[in-house]
């Protein structure tokens, strides 16, 4: 991880703007500080998520439960008005079926913590 970039009152159309600009990066935030992050992992971290990738997503398919993600998918936690507090991309998440809203932007970031985050521990 870098040192956070201290923006006030980031909202969820900059976050996307951050993306754009640092389009190999992890963009999180925290306590409102933006947070670029190396997309790097070893390859028993790697090995890891796709094994739980692989159980979780036919089983979650099969019983129509909801939506696996690997990583680079980003939930956005917490919000004062427009301005983002914290905004977390687990190396793995899953979400049910009936948390999706009907309009969900497909463009943009889910509003809300998943039903099940992983974090793989790393030396990063």
């Amino acid at each position: 991880m870098t040192d956070p970039i201290v923006i006030k009152g980031i909202t969820p159309a900059d976050l996307l703007a951050f993306d754009a600009q640092y389009d190999e990066k992890i963009i999180e935030i925290e306590e409102g500080r933006v947070i670029i992050g190396e997309h790097t992992m070893t390859y028993l971290h790697h090995k890891i998520i796709e094994n739980l990738y692989d159980l979780l997503k036919p089983y979650a398919k099969l019983h129509n439960l909801g939506y696996v993600h690997g990583d680079r998918f980003r939930y956005i936690l917490s919000q004062s008005g427009m301005e983002i507090n914290f905004a977390y991309v687990p190396d793995l998440s899953f979400i049910k079926t009936d948390r999706f809203p009907k309009n969900f932007d497909f463009m943009g970031d889910f509003i809300g913590a998943p039903n099940l985050a992983v974090e793989v521990i790393s030396r990063g």
